[in-house]
């Protein structure tokens, strides 16, 4: 009887231990502190994307996968340099700028994008986001469905 319980108590913590590294699962939303990009009066060198995650202390935990299906994305570093990330870019870092313009000097008219909230520890996807960018008739690109 007593190696019964035992077991039982093994297994039921076993149980408990297995659920709980799973990792955690949350929400999570883009926003940019423009309203609107165009690359034509703009004094960045794209839309401005940043991941906001429900907790400040998770930020140090997680790397950021982002792809979009048009435009590249853009690193703006602090000493002014302009790096360009392409279609796919994983960062630490949860701002990245993404720029229309395409491979053949066109302009894209919609981007669909994801990003994925990779923890660093494990490599486990903890949140993933898909949103949009759309060019209005204006010219205007704004952020469609980031939050």
């Amino acid at each position: 009887m007593r190696k019964k319980s035992s077991a039982i108590i093994i297994c039921v913590l076993l149980l408990f231990l297995i659920a709980s590294c799973n990792g955690r699962k949350f929400d999570v939303y883009v926003e940019s502190p423009l309203d609107f990009y165009t690359p034509t009066i703009s004094s960045v060198p794209g839309f401005p994307l940043r991941v906001i995650l429900p907790d400040e202390a998770y930020y140090g935990e997680y790397v950021f996968k982002w792809t979009t299906d048009k435009g590249k994305f853009l690193d703006w570093e602090v000493d002014g340099r302009i790096s360009p990330l392409g279609r796919q870019a994983i960062l630490n870092n949860n701002e990245i700028f993404w720029s229309p313009l395409e491979a053949s000097e066109d302009m894209a008219e919609k981007a669909s994008l994801e990003i994925l909230v990779i923890r660093i520890d494990g490599g486990t996807v903890d949140s993933r986001l898909k949103f949009s960018i759309k060019r209005q008739d204006n010219g205007m690109y704004v952020l469609d469905s980031g939050r």
